[in-house]
């Protein structure tokens, strides 16, 4: 007996927007097949807009939560009545699998109403061994959207390579795109390396409309990170921060809050330089022990960690994915 299987509405979706809505040229009853995932020997039928895929259950359980639960008879959505007997909009059409050698074969028919063929393809290609998935900047976004969805890991393990690996071969090109990436499925290299490019050159990247599209959470961590570094710097100018900091004497009482007060370089800019002497002048000491002292005072002084390495630079400033949940 088939089992006819609806799509689950996600939570943040609405009603309207899972409405299907057919294309001008699109004639009830009438669909297309896959050129690339329709097999004769597939049992899984997939409908996404007026194309059709016919696949295996076997790829389907082995690569995705969702199809594990669904093929497993675990779903809660599986009866019959929520479609009225029909499955989707092609299924007056004749051929395909309303026949009574294909009814015994297809074990599920499931109707995709909010992805695109072309994602449902690219999905399946990184599925089967003979196929490939092509991702690009382009395909990217919609290919985890899809694999997040149905919980397709190798799909978005491949994706997270492919950030991981464009960020680093141009940091500078994409920092952006690549951290609300990394924020919203918790790539944890790409978000810490991204983020110190974005903490970089944040005043300007701020101003851009795609830096909403950062969690709430992180935007506060970037915030307070800044806030707690701009206000750290401004305590350095007093010579009393300095008091009991193992400097020379006449470095603690003028040089370095000297320095501070007349820095002429973004506050970023500071944390990218490994010694501190090639952004600060001190005016009565170069004696380079007085550098390293003054600059590892510095670190303490802010609480910023070691540095990390992206492209050719150090940058000091970043913040870990979900750092603070870890270590609860």
């Amino acid at each position: 007996m088939e089992t006819k299987v609806m799509e689950p509405i996600p939570e943040d979706s609405s009603s309207e927007s899972q409405t299907v809505v057919l294309p001008p040229t699109l004639v009830p009853g009438k669909f297309c097949r896959n050129a690339m995932h329709y097999y004769d020997d597939g049992n899984v039928i997939l409908c996404a807009g007026d194309v059709h895929f016919c696949v295996h259950a076997s790829v389907l359980r082995l690569s995705s939560d969702f199809f594990q639960r669904l093929l497993c008879g675990t779903w809660t959505e599986t009866a019959k009545h929520l479609f009225n007997g029909r499955f989707c909009d092609h299924d007056l059409d004749d051929g395909e699998d309303n026949g009574p050698a294909a009814a015994s074969r297809i074990v599920a028919r499931v109707q995709l109403r909010s992805n695109d063929p072309k994602d449902v393809e690219g999905l399946l290609s990184g599925l089967y061994a003979h196929s490939e998935t092509e991702v690009t900047w382009d395909t990217v976004q919609p290919l985890l959207q899809i694999a997040d969805q149905y919980g397709v890991g190798k799909v978005i393990s491949k994706c997270e390579r492919f950030i991981t690996r464009e960020f680093r071969s141009r940091p500078l090109e994409k920092p952006l795109e690549t951290f609300i990436l990394a924020d919203r499925y918790r790539f944890s290299v790409a978000y810490r390396e991204a983020s110190a490019l974005v903490l970089d050159d944040h005043t300007r990247l701020s101003q851009r409309p795609e830096y909403r599209h950062l969690s709430a959470e992180t935007r506060a961590r970037l915030a307070e990170l800044l806030l707690r570094c701009h206000e750290g710097i401004e305590k350095l100018t007093m010579p009393s921060a300095w008091n009991g900091s193992g400097l020379p004497q006449f470095c603690s009482l003028f040089g370095v809050p000297h320095a501070f007060r007349e820095r002429v370089t973004p506050l970023t800019g500071f944390f990218r330089t490994e010694s501190i002497a090639r952004v600060y002048r001190c005016a009565n000491c170069f004696n380079p022990m007085c550098y390293a002292a003054r600059f590892k005072y510095t670190k303490e002084m802010l609480g910023i960690p070691d540095p990390i390495n992206v492209g050719d630079r150090k940058y000091y400033l970043f913040v870990e994915v979900f750092d603070d949940e870890e270590n609860d």
